[in-house]
C-alpha cells in the first residue's frame, strides 16, 4: 500500500459523537476519526484521477489469480469477472496474462453442474481448490465470469475458444435457473440464486440484465449457433430472456421504471434492502434490452421503448448533487440516504453510452468526472460520497455493530469505473 497524502488534505470536521460497542468482556467506547476525507476543503477541490489498475493488481488479486473483494476479503465470483474484464480492457503490460490467471483459477473451481459459489476462502485447501464460504450460487456471478471469458477469447482473436468448455457448462446451469423459473411463473427470467440446494423463486432484473449482456458477448465470440454443454441453444436462451425482461418487467408509462424483482415486491432467499426504482435495475436492464435488440442475435420484436424512459427517471430521481447516483429514490425513510455511489454511477454511464450517448452526453461526462473525483492516484476508490461532500471507505463490523471507522477500499468500484471509461 502507498501512503495517503493524496487525500488526507481534503478533510472536514466529523461529528465528535461516541460509539458504544458491546464486546465479549464489556462495553468499549470508540472515538470516531476527527476528520474525514472530502471532495471540498474550503475553496480547495480534491484532484480528479483517471482510473488505473494498480490497486486491483497489488491488493485485490493474490497469486495465483485469486480475486478478492479487498486486501483481506473473500474470493468473489462477481469481482472475479469484473476484475478480469477491466484488466482485459486496460491491457497494460502483463494485464491480459493476469486476467487469464484469474479466469483459470475460476475454471479450477467450477462445480460439476457448471455453477460457481458466490464466495470462497482465498487460500487453497489440501485438494488444491478453494472451500466455499456458503452454499450459495448466484446467476450474476456466473454471468460476469463467462462474460470475462468471452472477452478474453475475443482479445486473442475471433477463432479463440480457450474458455469455450467452461462457458458452455455455466450456460447449462443458467438454463436450469431459467427452466425452474418458467415452471413456477410461466416467464423465462432466471432464479436469482440457489441456496443450500433450494432454487430462489424470485428473479432480479439487474442480474437478469447481466446474464443477457453476457450471453450477447458469448454469442459474439463463439457464434450464433452455440449450444450449452447439454445441447440447448444459447441464442434461444437469450431471446427468451429478452422477451421476458422487455415484455413483463416494465412498470408501464405511469411508473416508467423497471421492476427491481419479479414477481414485483417479492424478496429473494437472502433478503436485502428492497426498494423499487433501484438505479442498478434501471441501468442494467435498459442496457441489456437495448444491446440485445440492436445486436446480431435478436429474433423478436422491438422492446426497447422503456430504455430511455427508465434512464430518464433515474436521472430525475437518483442523480445526486456531485454527479453520481444514489441507491433508490429518497423519501427520508429510515433505511434511505442520499449517498452517491461509484458502482451505480459506473453502470449508469455504461447504460447511457449504450442507449443514447448523444442525448446523455452531459450526464456521461459528469458521471465520469464523479468517478475520477472518488479515485486516488493508485486506483483506489472511495465507497460513496455523502450529500455534504464527505468521502467514505468501507465499514467495519465490531461485535455485530457497524462502526464508523473506515476499513478498506472495495476493488469492484475501481473495476467498474475502468469499464465505464474513467
Amino acid at each position: 500500500m502507498v501512503d495517503l497524502p493524496d487525500y488526507v488534505k481534503y478533510i472536514v470536521q466529523a461529528p465528535r459523537d461516541l460509539i458504544e460497542v458491546s464486546l465479549q468482556y464489556g462495553d468499549l467506547t470508540v472515538q470516531p476519526m476527527l476528520t474525514r476525507p472530502a471532495i471540498l476543503n474550503g475553496v480547495d477541490v480534491k484532484a480528479k484521477n483517471a482510473l488505473v489498475t494498480d490497486y486491483i493488481k497489488q491488493c485485490c488479486i493474490k497469486p495465483p489469480g485469486v480475486t478478492a473483494a479487498g486486501p483481506s476479503g473473500t474470493m468473489n465470483s462477481y469481482e472475479g469477472g469484473y476484475y478480469s474484464r477491466a484488466l482485459i480492457l486496460k491491457n497494460g503490460t502483463g494485464e491480459r496474462a493476469l486476467a487469464k490467471e484469474c479466469l483459470d483459477e475460476w475454471v479450477l473451481n467450477q462445480n460439476a453442474d457448471g455453477s460457481w459459489s458466490q464466495l470462497y476462502y482465498p487460500v487453497r485447501n489440501i485438494l488444491n481448490l478453494h472451500d466455499e464460504v456458503e452454499d450459495i450460487q448466484v446467476d450474476s456471478g456466473a454471468a460476469v465470469l463467462i462474460w470475462a471469458m468471452a472477452d478474453y477469447d475475443a482479445s486473442i482473436g475471433p477463432a479463440s475458444t480457450i474458455y469455450l468448455a467452461p462457458v458452455q457448462k455455466a450456460l447449462s446451469w443458467l438454463k436450469t435457473l431459467q427452466n425452474y423459473y418458467y415452471s413456477v411463473h410461466g416467464k423465462s427470467l432466471l432464479c436469482n440464486m440457489v441456496k443450500d440446494g433450494v432454487m430462489d423463486p424470485t428473479a432480479l432484473m439487474a442480474d437478469c440484465g447481466e446474464v443477457l449482456l453476457a450471453i450477447n458477448a458469448v454469442l459474439d465470440q463463439y457464434g450464433t449457433g452455440l449450444t450449452t454443454s447439454l445441447g440447448d441453444s444459447v441464442k434461444t436462451i437469450g431471446n427468451d430472456l429478452y422477451f421476458a425482461l422487455g415484455g413483463f418487467c416494465y412498470a408501464g408509462d405511469l411508473g416508467r421504471y423497471w421492476y427491481t424483482g419479479y414477481p414485483p415486491g417479492q424478496q429473494t432467499l437472502i433478503p436485502f434492502t428492497y426498494k423499487e426504482k433501484l438505479t442498478l435495475a434501471q441501468a442494467l436492464t435498459s442496457w441489456a434490452v437495448y444491446a440485445w435488440y440492436n445486436g446480431a442475435h435478436n429474433t423478436g420484436a422491438d422492446l426497447t421503448g422503456p430504455c430511455e424512459k427508465t434512464l430518464d427517471l433515474a436521472l430525475c430521481l437518483m442523480h445526486g448533487k456531485w454527479g453520481g447516483f444514489i441507491y433508490s429514490p429518497y423519501y427520508a425513510l429510515a433505511d434511505e440516504t442520499r449517498n452517491e455511489y461509484p458502482s451505480y454511477t459506473a453502470q449508469m454511464v455504461l447504460a447511457m453510452n449504450a442507449v443514447n450517448a448523444t442525448k446523455y452526453a452531459g450526464y456521461i461526462t459528469s458521471g465520469i468526472d464523479f468517478l475520477k473525483w472518488l479515485a486516488l492516484a493508485d486506483g483506489r476508490m472511495f465507497d460513496f460520497v455523502r450529500p455534504y461532500g464527505e468521502l467514505e471507505i468501507g465499514r467495519v463490523m465490531v461485535a455485530g455493530v457497524q462502526a464508523k471507522e473506515e476499513f478498506g477500499f472495495i476493488g469492484l468500484n475501481s473495476a467498474l469505473a475502468i469499464l465505464a471509461g474513467a
